[in-house]
């Protein structure tokens, strides 16, 4: 069904005046719609459905003002779809300038430190989600590590981006370092964490969109996300962080996950395809991040 029509049969008050689509992802497909001088995102799942997101953003939206605001949503298989009002400000990496600004940062760091204040125990299905090595979980098996992060680690050696011995080194810094992967508290993560997400305003964070792969998680995940590609002062954003989650961060852990989150994305992105000389480029920033990471745990 249209996207338009289905707006026009669920949320008749939405009146269309220009729709365009913005984004085609692997699991959803987000449009653009103008309606009476306002802006709104409609967001279409092709796999899964939106009562994830949907009550995650309900949830957040009892701690922080800043996430988008659900107008509507529906969870029937032939329509799974959530409506987002449009998000304040503009995004982060619009302005170089952001990543130096300490204020700005360290107000990130607090908005970061409301979202991961949820508590993930009694959230069912959210609890499950892809509850394994890379997000962290109180279980975990040592063959499942080394299986998982060895396949990746062989990919990055098949395409030449690093050698025999670098794969000998990372390996073994993450099986002998396997405690920091665990996490006892599992909280709600962003999970992804990137520059297009995060809108500012007036020297401060106005907005964090896109839960769409939001988890119960070990914390650390989205510093290792932010760590690997935001360039910025990340203790600017750890000390915001800090003020109201004092004894709950880790160097050691968010340099672990680094290397876990690092070496998965690489991967993903050189069996999806993902090879020009520009891509190529980026891989090895990120390589070099995560051998820097792998010498500070």
């Amino acid at each position: 069904m249209k996207p338009s029509k289905i707006l026009q049969k669920e949320i008749p008050k939405i009146k269309v005046d220009f729709l365009e689509e913005v984004e085609a992802g692997n699991t959803s497909t987000v449009y653009k719609i103008n309606c009476r001088k306002k802006i709104y995102y409609l967001k279409m799942y092709t796999k899964g459905s939106a009562e994830i997101e949907n009550f995650i953003l309900k949830e957040l939206s009892k701690v922080t003002h800043i996430v988008p605001r659900v107008v509507g949503s529906s969870d029937r298989n032939e329509k799974s779809f959530i409506l987002l009002e449009e998000a304040v400000g503009e995004e982060i990496y619009k302005n170089t300038s952001n990543f130096a600004n300490r204020k700005l940062l360290n107000s990130f760091g607090k908005e970061l430190a409301k979202i991961h204040s949820i508590h993930t125990f009694q959230f069912g299905k959210i609890e499950k989600i892809q509850n394994n090595m890379l997000f962290g979980t109180s279980i975990l098996q040592e063959k499942t590590i080394s299986a998982e992060f060895r396949n990746d680690l062989i990919t990055l050696l098949n395409f030449e981006l690093v050698d025999r011995h670098t794969v000998y080194f990372l390996e073994k810094i993450v099986l002998e370092n396997l405690s920091l992967s665990t996490t006892g508290n599992p909280r709600l993560a962003h999970a992804d964490l990137s520059m297009n997400h995060v809108f500012v305003q007036d020297n401060r964070v106005s907005g964090i969109i896109d839960f769409g792969n939001a988890r119960s998680s070990d914390i650390h995940y989205d510093f290792a996300i932010i760590n690997l590609e935001w360039n910025c002062d990340i203790n600017a954003i750890i000390e915001g962080y800090m003020l109201n989650n004092k004894n709950e961060f880790s160097i050691r852990k968010m340099n672990y996950f680094t290397i876990l989150a690092g070496v998965s994305r690489i991967s993903w992105c050189l069996r999806d395809g993902m090879l020009s000389p520009n891509s190529k480029k980026w891989y090895l920033r990120m390589l070099g991040i995560i051998k820097k990471s792998s010498l500070m745990i």
